[in-house]
């Protein structure tokens, strides 16, 4: 069987399921391919908080002012390339968090699923030996403050124990930044299904191989024996995508980074000050 549309999503997680809905708002028609089924994986499982794009560049530590790259420091290069502007990163980023609260309402209405978006705020907690290295509170807000993050704001110990009487006594304070969540699973399928409203398909089966033509890749073979054609095909396997490059000879190198997601409900009952999310720095 062959069949064809304009674009092949190889992925279904929650960048392919985006990538097939923002497709089909431009009229583009799409395969939605993957081995499982919708949000298996990670995206389905994933912590699902949209951070603050100047709280996020600066504790990644790849940035010192404005739009301004530390050669010299660790660099996370899914954020940006040592030497070169993160500005339009960081505008990327930006627009996109504050498009959630519409973008909550649209895929409701287009795929008929409530994805559970809140604001709420989020707290670095701090250590006494963090905060006397740092050299106080203003500091440790210095870096977030210098790209643009004028919403984050010191919370001392004692109001910490308020909102948190269980909270350990070694964190003396904390950075407070706002932020949105959604529920995972829910704003993946909601993207999937908008998607088929506007044309995509979704397709589950294994790619296996890539169909080509000259140099161009004109579709993918799947386990089943079945083909699908079309005039683009994009990877959107996650930690996977190496393994789905590598059929085409030019192994696209992807690590994962792995970490743990725990989801509990804390005294107080929902909405209460105990069910604010909490990191450490």
């Amino acid at each position: 069987m062959s069949t064809r549309k304009d674009v092949i999503v190889v992925g279904a997680g929650v960048m392919g399921c985006s990538i097939a809905y923002h497709l089909g708002r431009r009229g583009i028609s799409t395969y939605i391919v993957d081995r499982e089924s919708i949000a298996v994986r990670a995206s389905g499982k994933a912590w699902a908080v949209f951070t603050y794009g100047p709280a996020m560049l600066a504790y990644e530590r790849c940035v010192t002012g404005p739009f301004e790259v530390l050669e010299s420091g660790p660099v996370d290069t899914s954020l940006t390339v040592p030497g070169e502007s993160v500005g339009d990163w960081l505008f990327l980023h930006s627009a996109s968090y504050d498009r959630m609260p519409e973008f909550a309402i649209e895929l409701k209405e287009r795929g008929g699923i409530d994805i559970e978006y809140c604001e709420t705020p989020s707290t670095n907690l701090v250590t006494q030996e963090e905060f006397e290295k740092a050299g106080g509170p203003q500091e440790l807000l210095r870096p977030v403050r210098s790209v643009g993050g004028v919403e984050c704001d010191w919370i001392d110990a004692a109001a910490l124990q308020e909102q948190f009487p269980t909270l350990n006594p070694d964190y003396v304070g904390g950075i407070t930044y706002p932020a949105g969540q959604v529920e995972p699973y829910k704003f993946t399928l909601a993207m999937a299904q908008a998607a088929e409203k506007l044309g995509a398909e979704t397709v589950r089966g294994e790619v296996v191989d890539f169909a080509t033509k000259g140099d161009k890749i004109t579709g993918v073979r799947l386990a089943s024996g079945n083909e699908l054609q079309a005039d683009a095909v994009v990877l959107a396997m996650g930690p996977w995508t190496g393994k789905g490059s590598a059929l085409l000879g030019c192994e696209i190198g992807c690590r994962a980074v792995m970490t743990e997601c725990l989801r509990a409900t804390m005294p107080g009952g929902p909405g209460e000050p105990a069910d604010l999310p909490l990191h450490t720095l």
